[in-house]
């Protein structure tokens, strides 16, 4: 009888080699893999709620606003004037009220935060501009709400049902939804901004859609929303259209990474040029120099709404938690653009 040789230990432990970086090559890319289904379904979530929100946004325009000649609306008078009666800006040591847009000129008017969610539930806090409030000096950028929203007898349920998208569903066995089950998770939710790019074109008006991951309703912590220059960085941001640069202070690196953004929420006092921004860039990368600021590449270059290639000093606002911005087609006196 013919004896069959067996394998050596050498080659045993050559095999068991091989074999364990193939196993571990495989198991590596479940995590991988993983990372990239939740980047995709953030990505679809997202791009699902703002066109949610475009269509409430666009409709609501329309409706409420273009055939009622404004309505009385606070986003509306904002855009022309955001600092009258219970609006007025009352934060210290700021600039002098920026110059306000006449409403038959060519230039922009103000930018707008239609944040009903941010309105209703910031309480007393700073919750008609955007800033985070007494820790820091508040943007001149407002934010205001909806009628529809401050008229309803709970306007913080109503704010959270318009706003947010519906994840967690229970239902009954027919198939309906189950009474007092809270349907909304607050995963994803959302703001608009609104701005004439024209001021004389009264019902013309770009769209921003920002949605949020999991920025949670009526609870707003401090860092929320950081206004640079600040009480503790009170010099301005310089901003250079064209370019992809911009350094922050250092401060902000815990909130600004790759993935995350920035906006220029400009607004100029009386004697600089008409300078009303609400633009916003995502951040390809954060770097700290270690002079105590924090080196960013943009996304997209830098731009002016006048067009202008001018560099200017301005304020930037880094919101935590933005999942997406989304550009929308114009807001005209029609439902669709």
């Amino acid at each position: 009888m013919t004896r069959r040789p067996g394998m050596t230990m050498p080659e045993v432990l050559v095999a068991i080699f091989v074999v364990a970086i193939g196993l571990v090559s495989v198991m590596a890319m479940f995590p991988f893999g993983a990372k990239q289904m939740s980047d995709a379904l953030i990505s679809d979530r997202s791009a699902s709620h703002a066109v949610a929100t475009d269509g409430l946004v666009r409709s609501y325009w329309r409706e409420k606003v273009a055939e009622n000649n404004g309505n009385g609306e606070p986003f509306w008078d904002a855009l022309d004037n955001p600092d009258t009666g219970a609006y007025v800006h009352s934060a210290t040591g700021t600039p002098s009220t920026p110059r306000l847009p006449k409403p038959g000129a060519n230039e922009p008017s103000y930018p707008v935060f239609l944040d009903s969610m941010g309105e209703v539930g910031r309480g007393s806090t700073n919750k008609y501009w955007v800033g985070d409030g007494t820790r820091t000096t508040p943007s001149f950028v407002p934010r205001r709400n909806m009628r529809l929203v401050l008229e309803s007898p709970n306007p913080a349920s109503l704010a959270l049902r318009l706003w947010s998208q519906a994840d967690g569903f229970s239902w009954d066995d027919d198939s309906v939804p189950k009474p007092g089950v809270d349907m909304r998770e607050l995963r994803y939710n959302s703001l608009a901004v609104i701005q004439r790019p024209t001021n004389r074109d009264r019902f013309g008006a770009t769209l921003k859609v920002v949605v949020f991951i999991n920025r949670r309703h009526q609870f707003y912590p401090t860092g929320s929303e950081v206004v640079f220059p600040n009480a503790t960085f009170p010099s301005l941001i310089r901003f250079t259209p064209g370019s992809t640069q911009l350094s922050l202070p250092v401060m902000a690196a815990t909130d600004i990474r790759k993935g995350s953004w920035i906006m220029d929420g400009t607004v100029n006092p009386p004697a600089a040029p008409s300078i009303r921004h609400a633009n916003f860039y995502r951040v390809v990368s954060a770097i700290e120099d270690g002079a105590g600021r924090v080196d960013i590449e943009l996304h997209t270059a830098i731009k002016r709404i006048d067009g202008q290639t001018t560099a200017y000093d301005g304020t930037a606002v880094v919101l935590a938690g933005v999942a997406e911005v989304f550009e929308r087609p114009v807001l005209t006196g029609n439902h669709n653009p």
